[in-house]
């Protein structure tokens, strides 16, 4: 969002959150938080005002948001749908809609409403609620997960019954938008199969075109980086790398897997993870220090369930893809041949995918002892981005929307 909206002045942009922390982005003029946890105490105290306006820069140090983070970073033992359905009855019964949301739109009186469709039913009803009380000129969602189909825990009845739910919300929205915007190619092609639609393609931009192709400078051990969540298996995928990795590393260390994450992982995981000498996990870092650890690596992961029965991530374009594209960096991809990543990186031919926990190993072997590889893909890598993902072509489509 921030980099489409990043050439606005930005007092033309006013932004709406909903989770723990306040906005880094200083691309809106201003923002308005609703804090969940006051959210759920308005069941009982409903006087109690559940949002309010910030502005770009200011700290967001306060015991409710504290908590909020505490409550998302537990590892919970329960099964993950008792909080996805308590989390909806709590928002379902508390007093979201307040004096200070509406004071809050009302004063800005949007002309555009722009917003993702998310598998979040309480923040597709706010999202709702604005469209139908404010009536912006124009509304445009943004698809940017698969939060429609059945097709990615089909046999998970807790899941089968979310969706149900969500996806009334969902077809709500779509209704009522203008224009939808759709990740991916794939996502598009279902997306307009489903509602009946013509929606628009429109994915991150990449930062530049005019950073230099990798060349390799051939040093030992090969850097390797991973940044970002470990959720929805992409745990399991890496340790299937790191596994890969301490078999490579068993007469001299050849590669190194440096990961960034802020996801909690139980402590076994972790064990299997953290591997001296073969895998370093190391704790969240800001995006410019990210972009910064990327230049200085030889490959960069990207790392999606191998499920086929569970695959949260069919429909997604993660937004590493043109981050990564951005570097002239060679990319690896690992993971199920049916999420939007991989199926989009294997028919661009952008980067080395295994799609499968046998080809990893082989993948590694050929990326160590056949270093003219890495150059390959760092170029095709860097081309990709060029083609389908310069700043000037993505900020083009939008506007043309707008327009």
């Amino acid at each position: 969002m921030s980099s489409l909206l990043s050439s606005f002045d930005s007092k033309d942009i006013a932004s709406i959150n909903i989770r723990a922390g306040k906005s880094d982005s200083t691309v809106a003029g201003s923002y308005f938080h609703i804090f969940e946890e006051r959210v759920i105490k308005s069941i009982f105290r409903p006087s109690i005002e559940t949002g309010e306006k910030y502005l770009p820069g200011e700290s967001d140090e306060c015991k409710e948001l504290d908590s909020e983070r505490i409550l998302y970073g537990r590892n919970h033992f329960l099964p993950r749908y008792f909080y996805v359905f308590a989390r909806e009855i709590l928002w379902k019964l508390g007093r979201w809609k307040s004096r200070s949301l509406d004071d809050y739109v009302t004063s800005f009186s949007p002309d555009v409403f722009f917003f993702p469709i998310e598998s979040y039913i309480h923040f597709n009803r706010l999202n709702l609620y604005i469209i139908k009380k404010f009536r912006p000129k124009m509304v445009i969602g943004y698809m940017w997960d698969d939060n429609f189909t059945f097709k990615q825990d089909p046999c998970n009845p807790l899941y089968l019954l979310h969706r149900l739910w969500l996806r009334k919300g969902v077809r709500k929205l779509v209704s009522s938008c203008d224009t939808v915007f759709a990740i991916c190619p794939k996502m598009k092609k279902e997306l307009d199969k489903e509602f009946g639609i013509e929606s628009v393609l429109l994915t991150k931009p990449v930062r530049s075109t005019d950073y230099p192709v990798f060349e390799g400078e051939g040093t030992r051990p090969l850097r390797l980086i991973y940044t970002g969540n470990l959720v929805a298996g992409r745990a399991e995928s890496i340790e299937k790398v790191v596994d890969a990795i301490r078999e490579m590393n068993k007469d001299g260390q050849k590669v190194v897997l440096d990961i960034y994450t802020g996801s909690h992982l139980p402590p076994k995981m972790k064990e299997r993870i953290h591997v001296p000498g073969c895998c370093n996990l190391k704790s969240f870092i800001p995006q410019s220090e990210v972009f910064r650890m990327q230049e200085k690596a030889d490959i960069l992961l990207i790392a999606e369930s191998f499920s086929h029965r569970k695959k949260v991530a069919r429909l997604s374009f993660s937004t590493k893809i043109t981050d990564y594209l951005s570097t002239g960096k060679c990319i690896w991809a690992v993971g199920n041949e049916d999420l939007g990543s991989i199926d989009y990186l294997t028919n661009e031919d952008a980067a080395l995918v295994s799609t499968s926990p046998k080809e990893i190993y082989p993948m590694l072997k050929e990326i160590v002892f056949r270093p003219e590889r890495i150059r390959e893909y760092a170029v095709k890598g860097y081309e990709c981005g060029v083609r389908n993902h310069s700043k000037e072509s993505i900020q083009e489509r939008f506007f043309a929307v707008l327009k």
